[in-house]
């Protein structure tokens, strides 16, 4: 497995994780968990699922 260099300059969104625009201009109708892409924030990740 290779590590993801830096997009230094691209903006990343902290709701869908996509890169490319950030949270203020984000379509996405929900938020978007950046460890499992489940409908929860990260920071309530090991509340809401069991998965990890």
């Amino acid at each position: 497995i290779k590590g993801v260099k830096a997009h230094t300059g691209t903006p990343q969104c902290q709701r869908c994780w996509h890169w490319g625009h950030n949270t203020e201009v984000c379509c996405c109708p929900a938020i978007c968990c950046p460890i499992c892409t489940g409908p929860h924030l990260k920071a309530s990740h090991h509340q809401l699922t069991g998965c990890c």
